[in-house]
């Protein structure tokens, strides 16, 4: 069963200490102060049945925390029946599907990229010992693909857009967890890419998102280093999201902008990245920053015309891959661009941003627990090292 929230406003230092918060519950206190505040925008082709004829969905904190009881309900109901354990749920859906990155605070969830092989799912649904699949009906298909090979509950739920569209009421889901009593424990389950063999579950506590939130603020405890990537970032008003929600940037960096206040917009549903959806992102108002795919960054400066819509962003911030020196030095003669590095295992580095000059380098904050280590034993002066992480128990 699900775990309860209480429809009760929680104190302030319990929703907005940064670092010592639960993004639910920070959800549910904005939803009380600032209903209509929007958080996140949705780009919709203009096929798109959507609600009042518009090309987007606006979501606001109140809209956002009445979709998430409607679909912890959903979970909840089907997870209540039957022999079915609330173990684990497992996400097989829309990459961009806002609802990913809010609802699973309520369950344990492993979060699945959907282009995975059918075997790479069977691979983590093992691992995991998942109890139940939650997808929509574009990815029916898979879906039976997969129930071939494993024995596994199913739950269907409506496409987000008919979500957004149900004005049904729904009861609030209670539930009563804080920081203390859960800091140390599952927020989601992501898993690695799979690209030196079988991908492997990878489990996010709220404590490691608290470690990325506590960036918000790390300038004015370590004043002498100045602002590092993420302090950045949280400057923008309205940020153009293009990372997968199904990776650690995508999910990690989403959580942090929400928590930093900030707008997300995400592009368009079932739709890879691409330089097209950056040109109507970039037509959005108040877009002010861009989270982009290396490969973007690389194609959107060959693109004259997009390229003068840059400047008008405060930073564009590439991830998942190398920017080629001479597309950096485009982008980085018209915004700021930080050049980001994380990875599933370890999460989001600290970093500090470096003068646009050196945009392609990397500033290590001492936290992080760097060292430099000769890649030789025999040669312990030579020029080549690897970045180690020394490990810091307290």
């Amino acid at each position: 069963m699900a775990e309860t929230r209480s429809t009760e406003v929680r104190s302030e230092k319990e929703c907005f200490q940064i670092g010592h918060r639960l993004l639910l519950n920070f959800l549910a206190a904005m939803a009380h102060e600032e209903p209509d505040k929007p958080v996140m925008r949705q780009l919709l082709p203009s096929t798109t049945h959507a609600p009042d004829g518009r090309n987007e969905i606006i979501l606001s904190y109140q809209s956002i925390i009445i979709l998430v009881d409607r679909v912890a309900w959903m979970l909840s109901r089907r997870l209540s029946q039957g022999d079915v354990s609330p173990q684990t749920v497992r996400d097989l859906g829309d990459k961009t599907h806002p609802l990913t990155i809010n609802v699973y605070p309520v369950f344990q969830a492993l979060l699945l990229w959907p282009r995975n092989s059918v075997s790479m799912h069977q691979v983590l649904l093992e691992e995991s010992q998942s109890a139940l699949l939650l997808c929509d009906n574009a990815f029916a298909t898979t879906e039976t693909e997969i129930r071939k090979q494993q024995d596994i509950d199913l739950l269907f739920i409506p496409d987000f857009v008919d979500l957004v569209n149900d004005s049904g009421p729904v009861e609030p889901i209670p539930y009563v967890d804080t920081w203390f009593t859960s800091h140390g424990k599952p927020l989601v389950t992501l898993h690695t890419t799979g690209s030196t063999g079988n991908p492997a579950p990878v489990t996010m506590t709220h404590s490691a998102l608290g470690s990325i939130d506590r960036q918000q603020n790390l300038s004015e405890k370590d004043p002498a280093g100045g602002k590092c990537q993420l302090e950045v970032l949280a400057e923008a008003s309205t940020v153009y999201m293009a990372f997968s929600l199904f990776h650690v940037a995508g999910f990690g960096l989403n959580c942090y902008l929400i928590l930093a206040g900030c707008t997300l917009l995400f592009g368009y549903p079932r739709q890879p990245p691409s330089v097209a959806a950056l040109r109507t992102a970039l037509k959005v108002s108040n877009v002010d920053g861009a989270l982009l795919p290396t490969s973007i960054i690389d194609e959107l400066s060959c693109n004259a015309v997009l390229l003068e819509a840059v400047p008008r962003l405060r930073y564009i911030f590439g991830g998942g891959g190398f920017i080629s020196r001479g597309a950096g030095d485009i982008i980085a003669q018209r915004t700021r661009l930080l050049n980001g590095l994380g990875s599933t295992e370890c999460g989001s580095f600290i970093q500090y941003s470096t003068d646009p000059t050196y945009w392609a380098y990397y500033h290590f904050h001492p936290w992080n627990g760097v060292r430099w280590q000769p890649v030789s034993d025999q040669e312990p002066q030579g020029e080549d090292f690897e970045l180690v992480l020394k490990r810091d128990e307290s």
